[in-house]
């Protein structure tokens, strides 16, 4: 609950901007984005990579060396069964499985959205990891753990990182920040496997490019987007509590 409590108000601080409301860019229906969790003062180093062209989505999580970590792909072109009509193939460690697919559930993310907390303050002029940005400040409580603070940098209607002492605490004072870039581009190769990364899988289809047919464009739009980044950090916090 206290993880949840607190993903709510990471979302919906994307909701204001400086002035008044917070506008994210809208998406084509191919795009994906990254998430580098990072801590400034140690080694630690881990970025997830999420990609969405239509009812296509990946998840690809790296090491600083480029290993592959983790490989999960939704494919709406390949049956799991009769009565299940897409599949999501796991690789971790290169072995290969295949499970039940399906697409993002928006329901929850409908709601986040559409609900606004004020800041604490907003900053124009700020810096975040070399970029100028506005910074926005805001403190939350929680029970148990207290106060904490939150600092949410946004460029052009995109949110583009994240720190401060929540961010510490919700990841056990692993990483210092997270690091976000948005991408105007997800090529249908990302949602294939190479033979290299994993190997026998059962459903040799996994190994080739999708479906465009299957990408359905127009139903995904800067709300799916979002839904894919709360995914995200819902996963992180949800682990810690």
């Amino acid at each position: 609950m206290k993880a949840f409590l607190a993903l709510i108000a990471i979302v919906a601080l994307a909701a204001a901007d400086c002035d008044k409301v917070f506008k994210p860019a809208k998406r084509d229906c191919g795009w994906t984005v990254s998430i580098l969790e990072k801590n400034d003062t140690s080694s630690y180093w881990k970025k997830t990579y999420y990609s969405v062209n239509g009812k296509f989505w990946a998840k690809k999580v790296i090491d600083f060396g480029d290993n592959i970590l983790q490989y999960d792909i939704n494919r709406p072109d390949i049956p799991y069964s009769d009565n299940i009509k897409a599949s999501i193939f796991t690789s971790t460690d290169g072995q290969c499985k295949q499970l039940p697919g399906g697409s993002v559930d928006l329901t929850i993310v409908d709601y986040l959205v559409d609900t606004e907390i004020p800041f604490g303050s907003c900053t124009e002029g700020a810096n975040f990891d070399g970029k100028k940005c506005n910074k926005y400040t805001t403190s939350i409580t929680l029970p148990v753990i207290g106060t904490l603070d939150i600092n949410v940098y946004a460029k052009d209607g995109e949110v583009i990182g994240m720190d401060g002492s929540a961010i510490r605490s919700w990841y056990l004072g692993k990483i210092d920040k997270l690091i976000i870039d948005w991408s105007s581009a997800a090529p249908m190769t990302r949602f294939a496997y190479n033979r290299l990364h994993a190997y026998k899988c059962p459903d040799d289809r996994i190994y080739k490019s999708g479906d465009d047919d299957y990408a359905f464009c127009a139903a995904y739009t800067t709300k799916a987007a979002l839904a894919v980044v709360v995914s995200a950090i819902a996963t992180a916090l949800l682990a810690l509590f």
